[in-house]
């Protein structure tokens, strides 16, 4: 009687373990479900982000390309050319 007892305590233990698992693992499943439909916006935005900053740091570098060409007294495309690079986005 006593070994069916504690047998079934461990059963009762294990179980109430396994229930606990479940809820934290539907918790988290429902997190990174709110998180999957979200990740479209947070890409898009990231994406813009990126853009903006991209085009901040080319047009310092065109300034800075101008600044060199009319120290130079040339064009840009000479500036770029002495360079290595093509004056053309790719």
């Amino acid at each position: 009687m006593i070994e069916n007892q504690t047998y079934l305590d461990k059963k009762e233990r294990q179980l109430m373990n396994l229930q606990k698992s479940l809820n934290e693992l539907q918790e988290s499943f429902a997190i990174k479900k709110r998180e999957m439909n979200m990740f479209p916006d947070v890409i898009r935005k990231q994406h813009i982000s990126r853009l903006k900053l991209y085009n901040e740091l080319r047009d310092t570098g065109l300034r800075l390309a101008q600044l060199v060409a009319d120290e130079k007294q040339c064009k840009m495309k000479e500036v770029f050319d002495e360079m290595g690079y093509e004056m053309a986005d790719k």
